[in-house]
């Protein structure tokens, strides 16, 4: 298991020029594809209840 960082931020049509702040978080992973996996997922647990603003995955990186 490797570890990755992901970042996720928050995105709306009615705020896209407005500088919002990447959230990092470090997951456990075997490799690239199961860290986007679960940077999904966590954008999904994370996504707000409105129907506006949505979690985007910004990027996943490999801790070295």
């Amino acid at each position: 298991m490797s570890e990755y960082i992901v970042g996720l931020k928050y995105w709306s049509y009615f705020t896209a020029w407005l500088p919002h702040k990447t959230k990092y978080y470090r997951v456990s992973a075997k490799n690239e594809d199961e860290a986007q996996e679960k940077a999904a997922n966590l954008a999904y647990e994370l996504d707000p209840t409105d129907d506006y603003r949505e979690m985007k995955i910004v990027e996943v990186r490999k801790v070295k």
